[in-house]
């Protein structure tokens, strides 16, 4: 899967359900990847989605995210379009440039969420 232009993802387990485990590998070619680890502590069938995550790269720690994601179906008549919110409490000792990063790479993941619906209803 790619994330972005120049970066690849690759899970290695995934489990959601509230106490499940979701671990992928993510980096820009060439890189050392980065192990992302995400605990479920919460799911409500459309409604939210609450996880934390840990981020870290040869046995270091960037960061550490309390991530609650709202889903409100109550779009318009058509019943076709879902608003999805994105909370992001992050704790990183690598200051704005990493907090920026991970704005940025929710942002590619969110923009390409109708492609990767779209190309899993064909599959």
């Amino acid at each position: 899967m790619i994330t972005s232009d120049d970066a690849r993802l690759g899970y290695v387990t995934t489990d959601f359900r509230v106490g499940g485990q979701d671990t992928h590998h993510e980096a820009p070619e060439g890189e050392s990847p980065f192990l992302v680890t995400t605990r479920y502590e919460e799911i409500m069938p459309d409604r939210r989605i609450v996880s934390v995550e840990t981020v870290t790269r040869d046995d270091a720690m960037f960061s550490v995210s309390l991530i609650t994601v709202a889903i409100d179906a109550a779009g318009p008549a058509d019943g076709q379009t879902t608003r999805l919110t994105v909370t992001n409490q992050i704790v990183t000792p690598f200051g704005t440039d990493w907090v920026m990063g991970v704005e940025e790479w929710w942002g590619v993941v969110l923009d390409r969420l109708p492609w990767t619906l779209a190309a899993t209803a064909t599959t």
